[in-house]
């Protein structure tokens, strides 16, 4: 018992430590897109962001948040003269965060069907044997 305790633990610990890491990287991506362009070496800040947008895409546990950070940033870059290459890759990640919502909400509400016609192919036929057994118990008044 103890090795599979330890197991756990490490497990435990081991998912924790990537939630961190995930979390520290997401914000160090963000932090990256809106960082002052104004900076001399403006084709590598071009390059960092357009990179950190990419990078977005697989940040899926923030992508509600990240599609209004993008919306609010896409007003401050209109005025920067890279317009036309944020304006690129910040509609990709958009359509691509998009199409994984929707694959996501198709997959739960198939799921969330199948569960309900389940539970209620269940429910009949608990009734079923529930009139089933009434029968058998020679109560046939239920019937008439």
């Amino acid at each position: 018992m103890s090795v599979l305790e330890n197991f756990f633990d490490y497990f435990l610990s081991k998912s924790e430590h990537l939630r961190e890491e995930t979390y520290k990287n997401y914000h160090e991506t963000v932090r990256r897109i809106v960082l002052d362009e104004k900076n001399p070496k403006a084709n590598v800040m071009l390059a960092i962001q357009l990179a950190a947008i990419y990078e977005l895409r697989f940040y899926k546990k923030y992508y509600d948040v990240t599609l209004r950070i993008m919306e609010m940033q896409n007003d401050a870059w209109k005025s920067s003269e890279w317009i036309s290459y944020y304006k690129k890759e910040f509609e990709e990640t958009k359509s691509f965060i998009l199409k994984k919502q929707n694959v996501c909400n198709q997959k739960l509400e198939f799921f969330l069907s199948i569960l309900k016609y389940s539970t209620f192919a269940f429910l009949i036929y608990f009734i079923i044997l529930v009139i089933n057994k009434l029968a058998l118990m020679g109560v046939n008044y239920l019937f008439k």
